[in-house]
């Protein structure tokens, strides 16, 4: 009986959570918009820290106390530009798959049925 019951109630929550997974085009072109915006912010910061670093690093050959001030904010610069590609790969990802959700159009066709034709529209969902 208890399993009877863990089953009827594991299959009551299976679709919910496949529905869950489920996003239309529109959804996921907000969210490749997002990614897109982290990974701009994230490489607009990046850069700007790296020219800072290098503004505040001495000019010479001399390494001390101050060139690694100047090294600080660049590496955190470097790590942050590095950390936005995977945002803008991402933000391609989702902006092709939500195209392929999408209607690729309409096709005016007939379906012949015996002696009557029907409309037919076709949709074309690629993965």
């Amino acid at each position: 009986m208890k399993k009877l019951i863990l089953i009827v109630t594991a299959l009551c929550f299976v679709p919910t959570l496949l529905k869950a997974q489920q996003l239309n085009s529109i959804e996921l072109l907000e969210k490749s918009k997002r990614k897109k915006t982290t990974g701009w912010v994230l490489l607009g910061g990046g850069v700007s820290l790296i020219v800072i670093g290098a503004a505040i690093a001495p000019k010479g050959e001399t390494f001390n106390e101050q060139s690694f001030k100047g090294a600080v904010p660049a590496l955190i610069g470097a790590v942050s530009t590095l950390a936005s590609v995977p945002f803008f790969l991402k933000s391609g990802t989702l902006k092709r798959k939500a195209r392929t959700v999408a209607f690729t159009g309409f096709q005016n066709t007939r379906l012949l049925v015996g002696n009557s034709t029907h409309p037919v529209i076709g949709l074309k969902i690629r993965f």
